[in-house]
């Protein structure tokens, strides 16, 4: 009678201790917090206005600037359409050959030719394919973010030799960066191509030219909030 009682307690015991044990045992129980940070900033169906100065990167004899404008919808946080205007000719102000263009001039004893774009306006889709956030100062967490984009613009081009006015539609793709500072302004780095085809002096077909500009502006978001 003895032996069956200390069974008896034994069994009691040992299913007494079995819960703890469980419990006890590492990886049953997860203890990590997950803290999900809110996107910085919210494009989608907000405007984007913004303004930019740039010149032209890849013409080594004449010196072009660009002023632009540029009107953005955001269809959604990826996608967003766009129309832009670009004036390039500033006359005797601003531009015109450089000492390359004389050096080459005097040394050939000609006259070199270059496309100069006037003017341009078009629209275009754009897709943003990268975003992230920086610490400014050690103190702000910003967002920024980059895209690509294609369209087709009306351009109004001549040359240096060649001053008649040509209007023609042709393609453009862009590279856009822009780095917020709040939920509305943000600075916008951009290089932009224009591929047309160029009226030159001494040539029996026109020349696909591309125009490549670089550019930096700043952007205003509108609403200011989302």
């Amino acid at each position: 009678a003895i032996a069956g009682g200390g069974s008896v307690i034994f069994v009691l015991v040992l299913l007494l201790c079995l819960p703890v044990q469980a419990a006890s045992q590492p990886g049953d129980v997860d203890e990590t917090i997950h803290v999900i940070q809110r996107k910085p900033v919210l494009q989608k169906q907000r405007f984007e206005l913004n303004a930019q100065f740039g010149t032209r990167l890849n013409d080594p004899l004449y010196r072009h600037f660009r002023l632009a404008g540029h009107l953005n919808y955001h269809l959604t946080e990826a996608f967003y359409i766009g129309a832009f205007g670009d004036v390039m000719n500033f006359g005797a102000t601003a531009g015109g050959p450089n000492h390359a263009f004389r050096e080459t001039q005097e040394e050939t004893n000609a006259v070199p030719d270059s496309a100069l774009i006037n003017w341009v306006g078009g629209m275009e889709l754009g897709y943003t394919f990268a975003a992230g956030k920086y610490v400014l100062f050690n103190e702000a967490i910003n967002y920024y973010d980059w895209s690509v984009s294609a369209g087709g613009v009306y351009l109004d081009s001549e040359s240096i030799l060649v001053p008649e006015n040509r209007r023609t539609p042709v393609g453009t793709v862009a590279l856009t960066g822009r780095i917020f500072f709040s939920d509305a302004i943000a600075m916008n780095i951009e290089v932009r191509d224009y591929i047309f085809k160029a009226r030159l002096k001494n040539t029996t077909t026109d020349p696909l030219t591309n125009a490549i500009y670089g550019g930096i502006g700043l952007s205003l978001y509108l609403p200011t909030t989302f």
